[in-house]
């Protein structure tokens, strides 16, 4: 068998001797179209290669760019949804503090009424006291009158 193989490779490395000029020019040329062929088969499996690397890439960078729009539409949605709950809190604030604010009107009015009310009534029971302090001096008065004509 390998005397096989070295023949066959002698056949295929055997060159033919040209006989001329014009069988020189056609055999370079013949080995020119063929270098030429097979250069244009390694550029078209190059083309390929690139194109399907150009593929490859176009579809990473769609699917990229719809993921970054979805993530987009998902912030836009959550910054509205952040916007509306800030504007209830704000609301909710205010409500609160204008709630407060009644109460603590409401708690200085019922005060000061009540320290109205309370003052007054001290000043009735006063003046009753010294009514009656009064009354019982002239009672008092009146008994040391009534013992000493006795």
């Amino acid at each position: 068998m390998p005397t096989k193989k070295a023949k066959g490779k002698k056949k295929k490395n055997a060159t033919v001797e040209p006989k001329n000029e014009e069988d020189v020019k056609r055999s370079s040329l013949i080995q020119g179209a063929v270098d030429l062929k097979t250069q244009i088969e390694k550029e078209d499996v190059s083309a390929k290669n690139f194109q399907r690397n150009l593929e490859k890439i176009k579809d990473n960078w769609q699917l990229s760019n719809d993921k970054l729009k979805a993530l987009k539409g998902s912030l836009n949605t959550k910054e509205t949804c952040l916007i509306s709950l800030k504007d209830n809190h704000q609301i909710n604030v205010r409500t609160y503090q204008r709630d407060i604010k009644q109460l603590l009107y409401e708690h200085q009015n019922e005060e000061s009424t009540t320290k109205y009310d309370s003052e007054a009534l001290l000043k009735l029971t006063n003046d009753e006291n010294k009514s009656r302090e009064a009354e019982i001096k002239d009672c008092e008065t009146k008994l040391k009158n009534n013992l000493k004509e006795k």
